[in-house]
């Protein structure tokens, strides 16, 4: 079989390493390793991991927020190619939105795709109501059905990548859908599709698969992929405000995405960064840092986004105060107040810089702070260690242009809207 000038300069860089190496080892070499193979993915490898990296550099959150086993990724980056699980690989692939790549390496290396089976599905020519499904709320999507099943749409042109149309409403709209390599493009011109998905762009995108013959979407699919409505009221919302330390944080989490008028898709945070949670285990300034620089690296994610993250990042915060709360009688009052003092440090200098608090979601980190002092006050009152802590927040208290000391925050556990 013919091979591609890259299959050929891999191939003779190969014979150069194994030509280095003495006659024994290299026939031991050739015997389990496709060196050429190896090389020639490498490149690709590098620039999977590269991306994978710039989404979540954490290697074990990665794995465990997707639901992959460590070593079977470390296959793919570690260009091993013939052990490589393919299914893994292709779900890989996806999350990481890299076809293209995957496209562009199968041309330049056809033979060593075809032996050991790198291919992903490709991007153009697939059915875009998928791609929609988990992006739009379910009520969006009946509506949408029920505008394609009424014949409101009229198709002005389409080919396998993208297509027109007009859909009959109040009044008539223009959509645009188009498939990319790594995700889709969508427009409708009306009001509702400024930040979302609307029922013109599903009625369209149903039409459109259905006329390049694909199936339609199983209904038990459509009713587990879509956002279906708050299980939270305003009422609930406003009682969390009321009442900081009380507060349900999973109502917190998800209360700017339901009562947002033009919600954008952002990343999804983890609960609470790792931490021991067990009461007994005595506390540790550097542990806490740990904590605090995980989520920091959270705010790097490439769909991290400042606002309709914020809630997610407060309550992560409030968990991770909580846990603090709960190991305080188990831990040294020296550590533990230095440990309360940084929290009120990376509070100012940190989260409200990465967390648009214009919801007021820092009440909820902030009267924790305010729990934890007041306990540690009115168990350590003279402990020497308050005098470094007064330092710490008066400067950060300078910087900030508000006058802070022991009593203050520890009355912030009264803090409420």
């Amino acid at each position: 079989m013919k091979k591609t000038k890259h299959e050929k300069a891999v191939s003779k860089l190969a014979r150069v390493v194994l030509d280095a190496a003495d006659k024994r080892a290299g026939d031991i070499i050739k015997s389990y390793v496709d060196v050429s193979a190896m090389m020639a993915f490498k490149f690709l490898a590098d620039e999977l991991q590269a991306v994978r990296e710039s989404y979540e550099k954490d290697f074990k959150e990665f794995c465990k927020t997707n639901g992959f086993t460590q070593y079977k990724v470390k296959d793919i980056e570690s260009a091993a190619i013939g052990q490589i699980d393919l299914n893994v690989f292709k779900q890989y692939v996806t999350i990481l939105n890299m076809q293209k790549a995957v496209d562009d390496w199968v041309n330049r290396f056809p033979n060593i795709a075809r032996k050991y089976g790198i291919t992903v599905e490709n991007p153009m020519g697939r059915p875009i109501a998928r791609l929609l499904l988990g992006r739009t709320r379910v009520e969006v999507w009946r509506r949408g059905e029920d505008y394609a099943n009424k014949g409101r749409v009229r198709i002005l042109d389409y080919d396998e990548n993208q297509v027109k149309a007009i859909v009959s409403g109040t009044q008539n709209y223009e959509v645009f859908l188009k498939l990319l390599a790594r995700g889709m493009r969508k427009q409708c011109t009306c009001p509702y599709a400024s930040g979302d998905v609307c029922k013109h762009m599903v009625a369209t995108a149903l039409i459109w698969d259905n006329i390049r013959g694909f199936a339609p979407l199983a209904e038990d699919k459509v009713e587990m992929e879509t956002i279906h409505p708050p299980p939270i009221s305003r009422k609930q919302i406003a009682a969390c405000y009321a009442r900081p330390l009380k507060a349900d944080l999973d109502i917190i989490r998800v209360a700017t995405d339901y009562y947002n008028l033009s919600p954008k898709e952002h990343a999804r945070l983890p609960r609470c960064p790792r931490i021991e949670t067990y009461e007994k285990v005595p506390l540790t300034l550097t542990e806490v840092k740990g904590s605090l620089k995980e989520m920091e690296r959270w705010t790097k994610r490439k769909t991290y986004h400042h606002y309709f993250c914020a809630g997610e990042m407060a309550a992560a915060f409030s968990e991770l105060l909580d846990v603090i709360y709960s190991r305080l009688p188990a831990s040294k009052p020296d550590e533990a107040i230095s440990i309360v003092a940084y929290c009120v440090n990376w509070r100012y200098r940190k989260f409200e810089q990465v967390a648009d608090g214009s919801d007021g979601v820092w009440i909820f980190p902030v009267a924790r702070i305010g729990r934890i002092v007041a306990w540690l006050l009115k168990k350590y009152p003279t402990h020497p260690a308050w005098q470094d802590f007064n330092r710490t927040i008066e400067d950060v208290g300078h910087c900030w242009g508000e006058e802070l000391n022991t009593e203050i925050i520890a009355n912030w556990k009264y803090a409420c809207f």
